[in-house]
């Protein structure tokens, strides 16, 4: 077996990390095919480091995946190093590294509980919802935010979800322990990105697709490279028509075709842009 240590820089506690990514795999065992995960770093046969960390920077045998976009962080550390595979969102995805937001460290709903659900065992008595950060940092953010106001001050039929936000409206729900909780009944979910730049999506679309649910969605400019085309709608955040625009779109039933087209974009994110299938493909190409 080839043995994977993963590392971070937002978080320094080996079988923490391990955990997390652990969860990404059948029976939370952390082993996909011939790889399995370590939380010894020096019994390592490659390093896998999220973002930054400040165990590689000698060591060759290390795979260095971007999980920040340049409008949060403009320079990748590890690009400096002299390692095997250094990724920017110029050559690759955005991986899945784990189920944080979306399970909250529940083994329970890890790879296989995942795998396993159906369309037809989920109810979708709910129409619309957002799960939305209140953070205002970048330009595009501040159109999130923004959006978010918008949708307070339609009468769009909604349910909002996020820390931090401050609004009195019924429609605002308040903060969501499982963000599962804010997309599995749902047709429909909102889904905004902190920056819109090619190969750049992240748990803000896939964690609605693993719940079977159509993301109304901002961010990743070539989304349709890697999901099929009935599996969500696009908006544009600045467009001055953009509630008629979502409401026209959440009149629609879901179809046949857009339940396949989930079916398939699920298969995509567990067995194609989750970290563990990627780095099989890069060390056995």
């Amino acid at each position: 077996m080839i043995k994977l240590f993963f590392c971070c820089n937002w978080n320094k506690n080996n079988i923490a990390v391990k955990n997390f990514v652990d969860v990404l795999t059948p029976g939370n065992l952390g082993i996909w095919g011939n790889f399995v995960s370590t939380s010894n770093p020096n019994e390592a046969d490659y390093y896998i480091v999220l973002e930054d960390s400040s165990h590689n920077k000698n060591i060759k045998n290390v795979l260095a995946f971007p999980q920040e976009p340049p409008c949060i962080r403009t320079k990748k550390t590890y690009l400096s190093y002299n390692h095997s595979y250094k990724f920017t969102y110029n050559n690759i995805y955005h991986v899945i590294s784990n189920f944080d937001l979306l399970s909250r460290n529940d083994k329970t709903q890890g790879f296989d509980y995942w795998r396993d659900l159906n369309y037809e065992s989920v109810i979708k008595n709910k129409n619309l919802s957002a799960v939305i950060s209140s953070k205002k940092n970048t330009s595009s953010q501040k159109l999130r935010y923004s959006l978010v106001e918008i949708l307070i001050n339609s009468n769009l039929d909604i349910n909002i979800y996020g820390r931090g936000l401050e609004f009195t409206d019924d429609r605002y729900l308040g903060f969501i322990q499982k963000k599962s909780h804010g997309l599995i009944d749902y047709n429909y979910s909102i889904c905004i990105e902190n920056c819109s730049i090619p190969n750049y999506f992240t748990e803000k679309f896939t964690d609605a697709i693993l719940c079977w649910t159509i993301p109304i969605y901002w961010g990743c400019r070539n989304i349709e490279k890697y999901f099929p085309e009935h599996s969500y709608y696009l908006i544009d955040i600045t467009d001055k028509n953009i509630i008629d625009k979502i409401k026209e779109i959440c009149k629609k039933p879901i179809t046949d075709i857009q339940i396949k087209a989930l079916q398939e974009a699920r298969r995509r994110v567990l067995y194609e842009y989750n970290i563990w299938p990627t780095i099989e493909a890069i060390l056995t190409q």
